[in-house]
């Protein structure tokens, strides 16, 4: 029901989903207020024909309105803890004003009593809704049906810093946006969705086209819904509590009213009501809430029998309120669903009678052998069993709609053409289509008062009429636009022109339709080290997007840059140039040739961004960065011949010159610290100075994503790789002045364990096969840190162990694990628990001829939705070391780190 559900979706929904307007025209139908016995309204009521697929809901005003040709109808009004209620009319040309008063519901069953040590009720019902949710998700073979939108949002609450450029966005605080939408959904079993939106209106002028179809897509029959744990989810008692509130009678059925409890709330679980039909075990309708990240999402159902024995989702609403960043906002969405058409398995209409095994335990275990016994002799299947209304167990369940689903499979790969996917193994095959008309409809109010099912408030009519004024001042305006001889608009605007200030601060410049030039700013990226004292870089790119295939959709871009580098304590002047071409962006397929005369780190790998190495050298006298010089050609590509299967390769001829430090100066003289010499210390070597020498390098790496799952967007096959592992391969060539050969191999994963937990691993090991001739560059370095700041990968990388210090040329074998927890330590309190806070154990090894390193440690993720604190002890060959603090972004947060 909820597709990530974060409070950024929640934004752009309130701030997208803007798309429509109002008026009534007079027709024939039934049209009034629903309240209670007290008189007081009831929003959001449900309205429908029996034994039709039309309906509606009553508006935030309690008013409702239906058009219905001439003829005699059955009306059924629901509204959640009141008594559904049936009513016959005669419907002539002209509108019924008919008001309805809905009373509390009237329970069968109003207390339980659980005697100490016994079981609630409530379990019972739920392990036989849990058995039979697959069955109720297959019973629909396809359907298509129409579904009206509306979405209502505010913005509380902008940041001071943000509110002037928001407000040029139309995003303005405390304003309420208002959004309909109408759409014609196709869904095909497993997971086939084609939508086509008819109509788009919205309170904004611009109308957008986003809608949260998604919303209303996923089940609660699903194990999951966005990460959260469905009430019905075969594990769903290791995370919920239930208990049997009361039962009552509705349309001649018998409903179960039981409270959802989290066995410990926070994150990722629901809490609330789920009502579920006895003998059917299926819902009848839920109202239940959970919180993402400190956000406040409820979600409210109602199901409805729209065909004989299938119950279907009618009508859907959702809340939405929370704060981020210093964003607040509440967004409210509801959906009416109608004109259903199903085609129906008729296998799948249950009329089994489901046994419980834990309450009767005896005449289970009889069943459970008549079944098997059938089962092996081929005379029992799901089909027939469900049909012939046959007595099963949970357990017999299970085994049959296993079988069937193994069947199905079968006769799908039977069925796919050579290179296509089985439908059963897309994750997803989803698309979505605009309809010509469909910005056209959403100003059209005739359009809409044939067409909106759920009448306006006076509110939204107003937000309506807002807009159109504002229409009309932004068309006057547009009239006053200067125009040429051909009737097109003269853009007021110039192009940006050089000024002095752009080599201080950068600029860009558009130098066509498809194509621009950037100048960097020198000022921004001044650094410091030992060796160059003050630096800073000058870069001038430019870009150009092309189009290689329109047939194949097949485009990339052309970079071409130059470098130039000064250096204050050096006194000189190096630079360098880059052609980048990207031929093709879907596979991120791109060769660059650059060359020229450059600084570069000991490690190709850039393990010291420069900006922190210019902080740690200058306030706290650490200079752990070490360079060198090069005068080199280099030719590079990269390219995902396959899906899942990324090869890149590189070949370098450089002349390699080292370097000494030339600059001491600091801003906090540390007396009992000093600089380090531009050579590195390390325990396999005594000296890693080199001499000035030629290195041509050849080096090709390749990973591979074995298991794979894929989805269909718009008709584009799309890779969903979370679930695989990623196996690795390197192997490295010195050729011309070096005579070498490493190889390494490796293994990272990464799997979720439940609804908070994870674990994860990264396995690597190489050695040189080789070794005749080499340089200390050329040695395998690792992925150390002796930086507060951690920002490489969290899973694979070291904490605290030295850039270069266990660097080898030798073999060597590393491992990282790590395990996240749903509750340790401080996730034990709810609230940190449902703000995102998350507890990792780790430990990483390193294991080399001369040493053994080991790192332990504890984090504490999602502080604020961004930072990881660490705290980590390690230990050189099992004697303890060192300990330390680090602090990590959660986000995947951009870094320069390289120099490239």
């Amino acid at each position: 029901m909820l597709t990530k559900p974060n409070f950024f979706l929640c934004i752009a929904l309130i701030l997208s989903l803007l798309n429509t307007s109002h008026i009534f025209a007079q027709s024939g139908g039934l049209r009034g207020y629903v309240r209670n016995d007290k008189g007081e309204p009831l929003p959001l009521a449900t309205i429908y024909v029996k034994n039709t697929q039309v309906g509606t809901a009553s508006n935030n005003d309690a008013f409702y309105e239906l058009k219905l040709a001439e003829g005699k109808y059955q009306i059924i009004f629901q509204y959640l803890s009141y008594q559904t209620l049936e009513k016959e009319i005669v419907i002539g040309k002209e509108f019924i004003n008919f008001d309805v008063k809905m009373e509390l519901q009237t329970y069968l069953l109003r207390e339980v009593e659980v005697k100490a040590g016994a079981e609630d009720p409530a379990y019972t019902i739920m392990r036989k809704a849990i058995a039979m949710s697959k069955v109720h998700k297959l019973q629909v073979d396809a359907y298509d049906a129409r579904i009206y939108m509306k979405g209502t949002g505010r913005v509380l609450n902008i940041p001071y810093l943000l509110e002037s450029k928001l407000k040029k966005e139309g995003i303005v605080e405390g304003k309420t946006y208002l959004t309909e939408n109408i759409t014609d959904l196709h869904f095909e079993q497993p997971n086939k969705y084609v939508k086509k939106v008819i109509s788009l209106r919205s309170s904004d002028i611009e109308s957008k086209s986003a809608s949260p179809m998604d919303y209303i897509e996923a089940s609660f029959y699903d194990p999951n819904i966005a990460n959260i744990v469905s009430p019905l989810s075969p594990s769903a008692f290791a995370y919920y509590k239930f208990y049997l509130e009361s039962v009552f009678r509705d349309q001649g059925l018998e409903v179960n009213k039981i409270k959802v409890t989290p066995r410990s709330r926070g994150d990722d679980v629901w809490e609330g009501y789920i009502y579920i039909v006895e003998n059917k075990w299926c819902i009848h309708s839920l109202q239940l809430n959970t919180e993402k990240l400190g956000i406040k999402i409820g979600v409210q159902q109602t199901y409805s029998p729209v065909q004989d024995g299938v119950f279907m989702p009618i009508n859907h609403q959702i809340k939405v309120s929370g704060k981020y960043l210093g964003f607040e906002a509440e967004f409210l969405y509801l959906a009416s669903v109608s004109n259903y058409k199903l085609k129906v398995n008729p296998s799948f209409i249950p009329e089994v009678k489901l046994i419980d095994e834990k309450i009767e335990r005896e005449k289970a275990a009889a069943i459970n052998k008549k079944n098997s016994e059938d089962l092996k002799k081929g005379e029992q299947d799901l089909e027939k069993a469900l049909m012939e209304g046959k007595e099963l167990t949970r357990k017999n369940l299970k085994k049959m709609l296993k079988e069937a689903e193994k069947q199905q499979l079968e006769n799908e790969r039977k069925k796919t053409k050579k290179g296509e996917t089985p439908p059963s193994e897309l994750v997803r095959n989803d698309s979505t289509k605009i309809d010509s008309l469909a910005y056209k409809r959403g100003v059209d109010d005739k359009f809409w008062v044939e067409n909106r099912p759920i009448p306006l408030t006076d509110f939204e009519i107003k937000s309506y009429g807002e807009r159109d004024s504002l229409i009309k001042v932004d068309s006057i305006k547009k009239q006053t636009e200067v125009k040429d001889s051909t009737g097109t608009e003269v853009k007021t605007k110039k192009a940006k022109k050089f000024g002095i200030d752009d080599l201080f601060f950068g600029a860009t410049y558009k130098t066509g339709k498809k194509s621009n030039l950037t100048l960097s700013s020198w000022l921004t990226d001044i650094n410091y080290n030992t060796v160059e004292g003050f630096a800073s870089d000058l870069k001038l790119t430019y870009s150009r997007s092309l189009l290689f295939s329109k047939e194949k959709k097949q485009s990339g871009n052309l970079k071409i840059s130059g470098l130039t580098r000064y250096s204050v304590a050096r006194e000189t002047f190096t630079g360098k140039g880059e052609i980048d071409l990207m031929y093709n962006f879907k596979r991120k397929g791109k060769i660059q040739l650059d060359g020229g005369r450059y600084i570069q780190q000991m490690s190709t790998d850039y393990p010291i961004p420069m900006f922190l190495n210019t902080l740690t050298t200058l306030f706290f006298e650490r200079n752990w960065m070490k360079i060198y010089e090069r005068d080199y050609v280099r030719l590079r590509w990269n390219d995902e011949i396959k899906k899942g299967l990324i090869i890149n390769a590189y070949f370098e001829y450089a002349n390699r010159n080292p370097l000494q430090n030339l600059a001491d100066w600091k801003a906090i003289d540390w007396k009992d610290r000093q600089f380090t010499s531009n050579n590195p210390e390390n325990v396999e070597v005594t000296e890693t100075a080199f001499p000035a020498h030629t290195a041509a390098v050849f080096e090709t790496n390749i990973s591979y994503k074995p298991f794979l799952q894929y989805g269909i967007k718009n008709g584009r096959k799309y890779l969903i790789d979370e679930n695989s592992p990623i196996l690795k391969f390197q192997y490295r060539k010195g050729m011309v002045g070096v005579d070498y050969d490493f190889l390494s191999l490796g293994i990272q994963h990464q799997a979720k364990v439940g609804i908070r937990g994870k674990v994860g691993y990264a396995i690597a090991g190489g050695t040189f096969l080789n070794k005749k001739t080499l340089y200390f560059p050329d040695f395998k370095h690792f992925n150390g840190n002796q930086i507060f700041v951690q920002f490489a990968d969290p899973v694979s990388s070291f904490r605290l162990l030295d850039y270069y210090r266990f660097s080898t040329a030798d073999k060597y074998l590393e491992g990282h694990a790590y395990v996240q927890f749903r509750k340790f330590l401080f996730t034990q309190f709810i609230y940190l628990r449902s703000f995102g806070w998350k507890e990792n154990l780790f430990v990483n090894q390193l294991l080399t001829p001369k040493n053994s390193y080991t790192e332990v440690g504890y984090a504490l993720d999602g502080i604020l939705r961004l930072f990881r604190v660490e705290a980590i002890a390690a230990f050189e060959n099992g004697i303890y070391k060192d300990w330390g603090i680090r602090v990590g972004i959660t986000t995947t947060f951009g870094l320069r780190v390289g120099m490239d």
